[in-house]
C-alpha cells in the first residue's frame, strides 16, 4: 500500500504524463541508445544442436553489414571451434524488414563438437549513438 507522501507525487506524474501523451507535436527522446542483443541462438551451453544450425542473433536496431568494426561481419559476429574463427556467411534476414536479425550460415559442424558464437562489443546498430559495448559469448554442443 502506498503511503499518502508517495501516493500523491505518483498521481502528479501519472497525471502529467497522459496530458501531454495526446498532446501533438511533443516528442519523447530517450536518451540511452545504446544496442541491445535481444535473442542469441544457439543458446548458451545449448547442447544436441544440429550440426547444420544457423546462428541467429537479433539486435534491439537495424544493422549494417560491411567492413569496419561497427557494421556486422565476419571480424564482429562469428563462429569459433577451439580458438579457431570458421569460414561462415555474415548477412542480414530477408524476413526481418528492419534488419535487426542477423544470420551466420554454418556447414556441417563435427558431431559432439563445441562451438563459441562471438558477437563483438563494437557493433552498431543504424540508429542507435552506442555500441553494444561487451562482447557477448555462447558455447553450444552439436549433438552426437
Amino acid at each position: 500500500m502506498l503511503s499518502k507522501t508517495t501516493a500523491i507525487p505518483c498521481c502528479i506524474v501519472l497525471a502529467a504524463c497522459l496530458a501531454c501523451a495526446g498532446c501533438e507535436g511533443v516528442d519523447f527522446v530517450r536518451e540511452d541508445r545504446s544496442l541491445e542483443l535481444l535473442f542469441l541462438s544457439p543458446s548458451n551451453l545449448e547442447k544436441g544442436v544440429p550440426p547444420d544450425v544457423d546462428v541467429v542473433a537479433v539486435f534491439s536496431d537495424g544493422m549494417t553489414t560491411g567492413e569496419g568494426d561497427e557494421n556486422l561481419n565476419e571480424r564482429t559476429f562469428f563462429v569459433q571451434e577451439e580458438g579457431e574463427t570458421l569460414d561462415s556467411v555474415v548477412e542480414l534476414s530477408d524476413l526481418d524488414p528492419e534488419n535487426a536479425t542477423a544470420i551466420i550460415r554454418l556447414w556441417d559442424l563435427e558431431a559432439g563438437g563445441e562451438y563459441t558464437v562471438v558477437v563483438k562489443g563494437t557493433v552498431k546498430g543504424t540508429d542507435t549513438t552506442d555500441p553494444l559495448g561487451i562482447d557477448v559469448q555462447n558455447t553450444f554442443t552439436v549433438a552426437d
